[in-house]
C-alpha cells in the first residue's frame, strides 16, 4: 500500500515517470536492468535483507545511476553504509511529501541529498577521516549552515541556494562568512574547496 500511495505521488508530479514498482530483490534486478532508470528509490529492506549489497551491485553494473535511499531503518546507523555503497541520498519514511519531492529533486540534479540532522553527524565523523579535522571549529557549524555549506561543495551559486532554502541572498552571504569563520577560512577559494572535499568524501 506504501509503494502504491509513492507511485500515485510521483505519477502525478510534471517531468516524473514511473516505470516500474516492485517489492523484492530479484524484481528489482530485473527491473533496472530492463528499463534502465534515471532514478532508483530503493527501500533498505527487501524481505529480510538489507539492501546494502544490491546497492553496491547496481551502481557497479550501471555507472551513473543513481539511487535515492527511502527507508525506516535509523538514519544513523545506515545513512553512511548507504551512501558508501553507493547510493546518492538517504531519505527516512516518515519525511513529508515536499521533502520527499526535493530530495529526488536534489538528485536528478546531481547533488547528494541527506537531511541536516544526518549531514552533522556524517560531517563530524568525516572530520575525523579527512583533511577537515585540521581546521578548528568545524563541529559547531549549525543545521542551516551546513546546507549551505553542503550545497557550496556541490558548485550551487548563491543566488540558487537562496530560492532552494528559501532565504535571501544576504542571508546566504551570511552564512558563507560565519561558515569561514567557523572553520578558520579566509577567503571564498578556501570554502569552496573545503566544501568540495566534503561532498567528495561522501561519494562512493
Amino acid at each position: 500500500m506504501f509503494r502504491e500511495g509513492i507511485t500515485q505521488l510521483l505519477g502525478s508530479v510534471p517531468g516524473l515517470l514511473v516505470v516500474d514498482s516492485v517489492g523484492d530483490e530479484r524484481s528489482a534486478r530485473s527491473s533496472i536492468r530492463l528499463h534502465k532508470p534515471d532514478l532508483v528509490l530503493l527501500d533498505l529492506m527487501l524481505g529480510d535483507v538489507n539492501s546494502l549489497p544490491l546497492i553496491t551491485d547496481l551502481c557497479r553494473e550501471q555507472p551513473g545511476l543513481k539511487i535515492l535511499v527511502f527507508s525506516m531503518l535509523s538514519e544513523s546507523v545506515y545513512a553512511e553504509r548507504a551512501l558508501r555503497a553507493g547510493a546518492v541520498g538517504y531519505l527516512m519514511k516518515t519525511a513529508e511529501t515536499s521533502e520527499v519531492l526535493q530530495a529526488l529533486r536534489s538528485v536528478l540534479d546531481g547533488r547528494v541529498y541527506l537531511s541536516p540532522r544526518i549531514f552533522v553527524g556524517l560531517f563530524r565523523g568525516l572530520l575525523h577521516r579527512s583533511s577537515l579535522n585540521q581546521v578548528p571549529g568545524a563541529e559547531g557549524l549549525s543545521d542551516r549552515e551546513l546546507q549551505v555549506f553542503q550545497l557550496i561543495g556541490s558548485g550551487v551559486p548563491n543566488r540558487q541556494i537562496s530560492a532552494q532554502l528559501g532565504i535571501g541572498i544576504k542571508t546566504v552571504e551570511t552564512h558563507r562568512e560565519h561558515i569561514k569563520s567557523k572553520l578558520g577560512l579566509h577567503d571564498s577559494k578556501g570554502l569552496v574547496e573545503a566544501a568540495e572535499l566534503f561532498i567528495n568524501t561522501l561519494k562512493p
